[in-house]
């Protein structure tokens, strides 16, 4: 327990170096970074049109970091800068009918940058009974039997799709996750390095929690494929602005899932703008509930947008103790571990695998997510014909409606707050077909001249599901991938 408690006191100490206003007493609100601002600059405006203007009342304000194709942008405010005084004086700026030009109002929106963090780094949860040995229980978890993981495989694998996961970075020479993993981006240091390890700030608390997701992705979809986006820390910390580049990187590489185990206490208008685009491509968001045993102050964006938000039960469908839980929530999946450090029961575990090769004890609902994105996977792959477009999440949305477990009977302390049921993966893959091989982009049965019209028909776009390769591009890769499956 003492190295648990070291562990924790670091992490709780590197996060406080992003406050500069008191959080809750609880400790559950999360607070704002430094002197930052966020605005996306309306169609009719521009950035360097706003600052000659603003800097006028904040001089020395300068773009920070940019998210230019959405016209959004992180400010570096003058240092001193009151954050209250300067988001009131933003609003001025910010126009209530962005369709309807006015020059004096330049901006959609603007906002503070609030802090977020995985769920289990804002409750101290670590991982624990670090045992390269448990590989063995990874593959044959209780969650798998729970979920009916096993017989959902055998219609789908995930083939074809992409899963980003927004993390701490992913261990891509884990046996668990070896030549299933992409390049991604670094947009805590702003580099490729994707690993995941202590950054250049030393925090290394949750450092191998991104690793964990991963591999239960791969658990339940084995054939999917894996995109690492580091937008948190080693403590864990990350926030609204870089959790938004890191959401739009992924949707601009064409991916079919987002698996977001983190969140945060604060309803952000970046984050929110990126879940709407994910939907309107097809992409599924799905983002943890929260570990703190609350209803309110609801987890964002698992709670409060179009992202698909998870809560934990254990082994017999009881919500975790520490999972939160909300009429908003869609969904419940496994994500309890019975029992602790030195006296958890190892048949009740949820296992993962950590940086370096081995494996361990976690719980939390940044796990109950993982699973659920690789069910995610699964039902995509049954569908390579359905569209970059709203319909597609809509439909998945329609296949857990009908196929989830009712658990309320089970929790009617929490009746109608879990979601619409616990995630059944074989019923849920029941509703589609096998899913097709590689190559067979029209779901015909065979690849052919038809499936070679669709690839050719979206050369150089990133949308299709003629991306094989998974890199983010219709291009020779993915023809080759083609040829190679004719039959």
């Amino acid at each position: 327990m003492k190295r648990i408690w070291i562990r924790f006191a670091r992490a709780a100490q590197a996060a406080l170096l992003y406050l500069v206003l008191p959080v809750a007493s609880a400790q559950l609100e999360d607070g704002i970074v430094a002197e930052q601002a966020m605005i996306r600059v309306a169609s009719y405006a521009t950035i360097d049109g706003f600052l000659d203007r603003f800097t006028q009342d904040w001089p020395g304000t300068y773009v920070a970091r940019d998210i230019a194709s959405r016209k959004t942008y992180l400010l570096q405010l003058p240092p001193g800068a009151s954050e209250p005084a300067v988001y009131q004086n933003l609003q001025g700026y910010v126009n209530p009918n962005p369709a309807v030009p006015d020059p004096n109002r330049p901006l959609v929106w603007a906002e503070l940058n609030w802090l977020g963090r995985a769920s289990e780094g804002r409750t101290g949860s670590i991982y624990f009974n670090e045992d390269p040995g448990h590989a063995g229980r990874f593959g044959s978890q209780y969650a798998l039997e729970r979920m009916k993981i096993l017989p959902a495989q055998a219609r789908s694998e995930g083939q074809s799709t992409v899963v980003a996961v927004l993390d701490t970075g992913v261990d891509a020479t884990h046996p668990a996750l070896l030549g299933r993993v992409l390049d991604g981006y670094n947009f805590v240091d702003l580099n490729g390095d994707t690993r995941d390890i202590p950054g250049p700030d030393g925090a290394s608390d949750l450092v191998g929690h991104g690793t964990f997701v991963a591999g239960l992705v791969m658990l339940v979809a084995p054939k999917t494929r894996i995109m690492p986006v580091r937008v948190l820390n080693g403590a864990g910390v990350g926030d609204s602005f870089v959790l938004a580049q890191g959401m739009y990187y992924a949707i601009d590489r064409g991916v079919e899932v987002i698996n977001l185990s983190l969140g945060s206490t604060y309803h952000s208008s970046a984050v929110e703008d990126a879940v709407e685009e994910a939907r309107s491509l097809g992409i599924v968001t799905v983002a943890a509930g929260g570990n703190s045993n609350v209803e309110e102050p609801e987890e964002f964006p698992a709670m409060t947008s179009d992202a698909f938000g998870i809560v934990a039960v254990d082994h017999n469908d009881i919500k975790a103790d520490f999972s939160n839980y909300n009429d908003k929530a869609f969904l419940s999946a496994p994500g309890n571990t019975l029992g602790g450090p030195g006296s958890f029961d190892p048949d009740r575990a949820i296992y993962g695998p950590i940086p370096g090769g081995s494996y361990a004890v976690w719980e939390g609902t940044s796990f109950s997510t993982a699973l659920a994105s690789g069910v995610v996977a699964l039902i995509r792959a049954q569908h390579p014909e359905w569209p970059a477009a709203p319909q597609t999440v809509f439909a998945i949305r329609a296949v857990f409606e009908a196929s989830a477990v009712n658990i309320d009977p089970l929790n009617p302390q929490y009746a109608g707050l879990l979601g619409v049921g616990r995630i059944d993966a074989a019923a849920a893959v029941a509703f589609g077909p096998v899913a097709p091989k590689l190559g067979d982009l029209n779901n015909d049965g065979v690849v052919n001249i038809s499936d070679l019209g669709i690839l050719l028909g979206t050369w150089g776009q990133t949308h299709s599901p003629a991306d094989l390769d998974g890199n983010g591009i219709v291009g020779q890769g993915d023809l080759g991938i083609l040829i190679y499956a004719w039959d």
